[in-house]
């Protein structure tokens, strides 16, 4: 189970890479989205939970630039929401860090 403390550096932690690795599909992994993600921004992770597994699922929201790939047109500042599961491992000295983020659900955030 997270503590409060684990929470908020996962949350944290997952925010940073997508950030950092937004246009790296072997890294960041999305399911179903018609539009191709070349960038995240603006990262707000609002919940976050352990699996028995070990897997982190978390839901949150942020601002992408994607690209119609039929047409070709970009467009930046595209609010989004997501749901998706982040994968840990554990390096030779024993410290947990984030290789992989599986996005299964992104939604286009209506206003």
């Amino acid at each position: 189970m997270l503590s409060e403390n684990s929470k908020k550096e996962f949350a944290s932690t997952i925010a940073a890479f997508l950030n950092k690795h937004g246009a790296d599909r072997n890294l960041i992994v999305i399911d179903g989205y018609e539009f191709k993600v070349s960038a995240f921004y603006e990262i707000s992770i609002n919940s976050i939970n352990q699996l028995p597994d070990g897997v982190i699922q978390f839901q949150g929201n942020s601002k992408i630039t994607r690209t119609d790939v039929a047409s070709g047109v970009t467009q930046t500042n595209a609010e989004v929401v997501f749901h998706g599961v982040a994968f840990m491992s554990t390096d030779t000295v024993g410290d947990e860090y984030l290789y992989k983020v599986q996005i299964d659900q992104l939604k286009n955030l209506l206003k």
